[in-house]
């Protein structure tokens, strides 16, 4: 954010003298505000000044406090952008103004640390903000970014522990604590169930992934990093540079490198980009770079998202205090984006690699397809759309009896698990709509699973070979009163994609076969006559458990 500062009365003497372009020989003056610093930039440099406050993990309540904090920012900063941070200086009071001085001047009675100012327009979020971001950028990134986590110090096991009960409490109290704060800031009871919903998927990861993150501390790969990875603060170049390492406490610098990624890639999401983050976390793989699969990422995604919403809605609570109602109201629609965000991650946690969602004709299967697919960014595959491609036939047009006999079945089935393991690999899951209503076409579809996959379950000595990703059910179930009545309103729609009738969907609901094939953890049965906020509310708890 920025403003003038004579129109920011909350600001100190010394700063709003430091910001008077008569400093500056005349030179456009902005000034910045974050939570914790005023930046002041003016012709080709700028200089951060810390604010004086005191939080139970912030204490820049004195002058000294403050300059460690520059002197901090400095040493943590310069490795990683020596072109940008130059020097700490001393602000001096000079009558009714200031000067710049040394910051051992006896004169001095604040602190700022002196930069090079940079072209935001090039850092990532600039290059988004202006669709300039292209995959050489990504990559650029990745590599450094793999470079410096491999040189980085290993954290010790007081802020990793190397045991899965300790390691699990950790990543629980981590999450907990800053959840019930976030919490404690929202106003709306949907925004508070949400965030509780997301942190109880996060938990439930948290416990059944306690040696996974054991072992991840025991490997080395939790270091002492950036800690606050963001889009704003990645000049890709080259040579890329990383600005604004978090300096004021170690222990929030000492994450898994999974962590780190994640808190980018959730901001590459939020800013509008998720298949930038899907590309960046690729080229780390490709780097050399170890975050583990894509569940572990989202779930540090979820905590990084709670935490940049719950600093949007302090900050938005700061501005009201000052008088700025427009940027408070920014700054509260940032936190709800950055909820929609956790919640897109949350899903990825709950959600197995494929998805399906079956049921008779007019159960409202893709309806909730459509749903689970806008709340976890996957993509949803309908068995209608890829039966009609098959077949050469128009989505919306009607097809021929030929296009629903058994031959076709078995192609449309067999492709819809050729196309799910494909995004399972490639994209991070699937959400495929079909009615799976025969054990033909089950198997069909576990059969394309394993071709997509490049195995046969009959071939395990093949070299090389993949097993299929998971697949798991849900199965919605409806009185044929409410199956009729829903055919009958979705004859009336003309762009409609099925070719489903009445009297179909209750022929369809005579003969399912029961999917006793099915494990019964990965067999969801839901009532099918809510909406699907509601049904997906109830699957959201049957997978959370």
């Amino acid at each position: 954010m920025s403003a003038e500062p004579d129109t920011r009365p909350h600001l100190p003497p010394l700063l709003r003298a430091l910001a008077a372009p008569a400093l500056h020989d005349g030179a456009d003056v902005q000034l910045r505000e974050t939570h914790a610093s005023w930046v002041v930039l003016a012709g080709e440099l700028a200089w951060k000044v810390k604010k004086p406050l005191a939080f139970a993990f912030l204490d820049q309540s004195t002058p000294q406090r403050r300059r460690a904090a520059c002197e901090a920012e400095l040493e943590l900063n310069r490795p990683l952008a020596p072109d940008v941070y130059l020097a700490v200086r001393g602000l001096a009071p000079d009558g009714d103004g200031v000067r710049l001085t040394d910051a051992d001047d006896p004169d001095a009675v604040e602190y700022a640390v002196e930069m090079r100012r940079f072209d935001e327009r090039e850092t990532l979020a600039g290059l988004i903000a202006r669709d300039a971001l292209d995959e050489r950028h990504l990559e650029l990134v990745a590599e450094r970014l793999a470079a410096f986590h491999a040189q980085a110090p290993v954290a010790p096991p007081a802020d990793a522990p190397h045991e899965p009960a300790a390691a699990a409490a950790a990543a629980l109290e981590r999450l907990n604590r800053n959840g019930e704060e976030l919490v404690a800031l929202l106003d709306a009871a949907a925004e508070r169930a949400e965030v509780l919903a997301q942190l109880r998927a996060a938990a439930r990861f948290a416990v059944a992934s306690a040696e996974l993150l054991a072992a991840r501390a025991r490997a080395g790969l939790v270091r002492e990093l950036h800690g606050d990875l963001r889009a704003e603060h990645v000049l890709p170049g080259p040579p890329v540079r990383l600005v604004d390492r978090l300096e004021f406490n170690r222990a929030w610098r000492a994450v898994d490198m999974a962590d780190e990624l994640a808190f980018l890639a959730m901001d590459l999401t939020a800013l509008g980009r998720p298949d930038a983050a899907m590309a960046l976390l690729a080229a780390y793989r490709a780097a050399g770079g170890d975050p583990d699969g894509d569940r572990l990422v989202a779930f540090h995604a979820v905590y990084r998202a709670h935490v940049r919403a719950k600093v949007s809605l302090l900050r938005a609570a700061q501005e009201r205090e000052e008088g700025e109602e427009r940027a408070a109201v920014a700054e509260r629609a940032r936190a709800a984006g950055l909820l929609a965000v956790a919640e897109r991650f949350a899903w990825r946690l709950r959600l197995p690699p494929v998805l399906v969602v079956c049921g008779p004709s007019a159960s409202g299967k893709s309806v909730l397809a459509a749903e689970l697919a806008a709340r976890s960014g996957l993509p949803a595959i309908s068995s209608d759309v890829v039966r009609k491609r098959l077949a050469g036939v128009e989505a919306t047009a009607r097809a021929s009896a030929e296009v629903y006999d058994e031959a076709m079945n078995a192609r449309t089935y067999a492709a819809l698990g050729r196309a799910a393991a494909a995004a399972a690999a490639t994209g991070g899951g699937a959400i495929v709509d079909a009615t799976f209503r025969r054990r033909a076409d089950r198997e069909a579809f576990r059969a394309g699973l394993e071709e997509g996959a490049g195995t046969r379950a009959d071939s395990p000595g093949i070299a090389g070979a993949v097993d299929p990703p998971r697949a798991a059910y849900v199965e919605l179930t409806a009185a044929p009163e409410v199956l009729r009545a829903r055919a009958e309103r979705r004859l009336r729609d003309a762009a409609r994609v099925s070719d489903g009738t009445p009297e179909l969907a209750l022929a369809q609901l005579a003969e399912l076969a029961p999917l006793t094939e099915v494990p019964p953890g990965d067999h969801h049965l839901l009532r099918a006559d809510r909406e699907p906020e509601a049904l997906a509310a109830a699957l959201a708890a049957a997978l959370d458990g």
